[in-house]
């Protein structure tokens, strides 16, 4: 018998006593149903989860097209996943059954009657038919052979399910129905439930609530419209929703999901938001979405359904009341200059709205008496922007006195309007710099000189209209931690230094203009100035006359002289005379016991004896 055929005539069967002759608890309960043939237990414990979780069957049959062949629905987990499995477990994400259900007017055309008022076998095998098969294989997981021959133990074997499964009813209990029945009332009805053939054992008949009205009469359920209207046009970062009305609802139940395109999603493929909203009224709002891009959002929304009203959707999102038009942020710009430091000028840029702004800034500096900003400017930069905050401009050196002033523009990017330059009479850009002055510099010693004696006169030439000068000694470039001068004064032009250490020093002199101070800074080599002595050391006591004092020689050296005395500089204990720059110790002839004594170790050097060290020792 033709598919065809079966379908049409079981329906005819069960829809006499639920839409036509039966009672009338039995026909009001018709017009809330749906009709279905379940092909063994295995298809029925999927309607009944169908039922239990106010799924569209039609729907999840739909979804099996694009799965594994032959698979059923064995678990749903609300909101979260479906599984299907035969001889494994494949599970789909909630997402997959919102996005199939919205296609449904698609899928009408691609599984032609599944969708049909009249459809009582609900699967997606009747739109892919295939040739009839022998007794003990299989077609989508269903055994065309009596099940209480134990059906067949291949890959696909049926599960059985308790008899107390809600929502199962046999053939066998709608006869036990009838014998209670008033026969003389309902006659046709009786003798058409008593004609069920006896090939239909495995036909299971289920009575089930179907989301979207199901296959039951196309009068039992309201038909109602849905529209959608978005939220008015903004800037990118703040937020967009839409609003849906729902009109010829009976009743109000069911789900509006609304979903947003992205502006690159012309053809409204893949949402980036899904918002499901029960419906509580006859106008919804979706939930609100923070947009990150430019351009033109669309939405869509559908409508589930419920037991009194049909599915509704999806809208279409091409429309121009469904799109939002997200604008660039707009960028604002401010610029401030502190004054001229150390013969250099720089000006700060302030940047502020947009949506996390990139691109780059633009800094102009126009010369003195350029009172409108027209002449070319004497300096240009740009800066790299990340974000809102404050960007500093590169340095500039100013060649000429007179007030600068300052401009900075934004260029903008994707998301953030470009800002337009700022006033070039604003006050808080203007830099007023005073004569163009140029630092002091060393005469003694020259950048670079080797052999700097340790005490030596460092000069300098003066400059007109300086304030001030200020020399300091270091090891490390700029340091002071050797000659430290203080503000010396405008005239002066030299400083003596005493007992540099022998090595590579740094010299650093500034000069004041203006309150501001320019410095310049001179590397040079300092040699050793005078000898030291080793033993005794500075605050030794107990010393042995007997022991050689003695001493570290200096390269330039041309003599040594060594004297002891009882008081610091006398020579009333021991006086060497002069020695030979070779000599590195000398033993004395006898000291004072244990007495405070002092020892001086004179270095000539060139033709000077003006270098020497002098200590304190105790003899024993």
């Amino acid at each position: 018998q033709a598919w065809a055929h079966l379908e049409t005539s079981v329906r005819a069967v069960l829809s006499v006593p639920f839409l036509e002759e039966g009672p009338p608890v039995v026909r009001a309960l018709g017009q809330e149903t749906a009709l279905r043939l379940a092909f063994g237990l295995e298809e029925l414990r999927e309607k009944v989860l169908c039922r239990v979780h106010d799924l569209d069957d039609r729907i999840i049959e739909a979804m099996k097209t694009e799965l594994p062949y032959g698979v059923v629905l064995d678990a749903v987990l609300p909101a979260e996943a479906l599984v299907f499995r035969d001889d494994r477990s494949v599970t789909v994400p909630w997402g997959i059954y919102e996005e199939t259900a919205a296609r449904r007017g698609d899928l009408a055309a691609e599984l032609p009657g599944i969708f049909g008022p009249g459809a009582t076998w609900v699967s997606a095998a009747r739109s892919h038919r295939a040739p009839r098969v022998e007794p003990g294989t299989r077609r989508l997981g269903v055994d065309d052979r009596n099940e209480q021959d134990g059906g067949d133990a291949g890959p696909h074997p049926v599960r059985r399910l308790a008899d107390t499964t809600p929502g199962m009813v046999s053939l066998r209990g709608f006869t036990r129905f009838a014998r209670i029945a008033d026969h003389s009332r309902y006659p046709t009805w009786l003798r058409l439930v008593r004609r069920v053939p006896p090939a239909f054992v495995l036909v299971l008949a289920l009575v089930m609530a179907t989301p979207g009205g199901g296959a039951g009469p196309a009068s039992a359920l309201a038909s109602p419209q849905l529209s959608i209207t978005a939220s008015g046009a903004t800037t990118v970062g703040f937020v967009i929703f839409a609003n849906s009305n729902l009109t010829g609802a009976t009743s109000l139940g069911g789900t509006i999901t609304f979903r947003l395109f992205a502006p690159s999603d012309t053809s409204c493929a893949s949402p980036i938001f899904v918002s499901p909203v029960p419906v509580t009224g006859t106008s919804m709002n979706s939930a609100q979405f923070t947009t990150t891009q430019v351009g033109t959002y669309r939405w869509s929304s559908t409508y589930s359904g419920d037991s009194s009203n049909a599915a509704a959707g999806p809208t279409l999102c091409s429309s121009p009341i469904a799109a939002v038009v997200v604008d660039k942020a707009r960028t604002h710009l401010s610029v401030t200059a502190p004054p001229p430091a150390a013969g250099t000028m720089h000006a700060s840029a302030a940047v502020t709205g947009g949506y996390h702004p990139t691109g780059t800034i633009f800094f102009v500096l126009a010369p003195p008496g350029d009172t409108f900003c027209a002449a070319t400017p004497v300096f240009t930069a740009s800066v790299a922007v990340n974000g809102d905050g404050d960007y500093t401009s590169p340095d500039y050196s100013p060649m000429t006195a007179g007030t600068y002033k300052w401009r900075v523009t934004y260029g903008g990017d994707a998301n953030s309007l470009a800002a337009t330059m700022t006033s070039c009479l604003d006050p808080g850009a203007a830099v007023t710099v005073m004569a163009a002055v140029t630092p002091a510099a060393l005469t003694s010693p020259l950048p670079g000189q080797a052999n700097v004696e340790p005490a030596a006169a460092f000069t300098w030439s003066t400059v007109p209209g300086s304030q001030g000068y200020y020399l300091a000694i270091g090891t490390t470039y700029g340091g002071y931690d050797l000659v430290n001068s203080g503000i010396l004064a405008a005239g002066q032009s030299s400083f003596r230094v005493t007992a540099l250490p022998a090595g590579p020093l740094y010299a650093t002199l500034c000069t004041e203009f203006n309150g501001a101070w320019l410095c310049r800074v001179n590397a040079f080599t300092a040699v050793a100035g005078e000898a030291a002595l080793t033993h005794p050391t500075s605050g030794q006591a107990d010393i042995d006359a007997s022991t050689p004092f003695t001493w570290s020689t200096v390269a330039a050296a041309q003599g040594y002289y060594l004297v002891v005395g009882t008081t610091p500089g006398a020579y009333d204990v021991t006086n060497s005379g002069i020695l030979p720059p070779g000599q590195s110790s000398y033993t004395v002839a006898s000291l004072p016991s244990g007495q405070a004594l002092y020892a001086v170790i004179l270095t000539y050097v060139k033709g000077s004896w003006a270098r020497f060290q002098c200590l304190r020792f105790t003899s024993r």
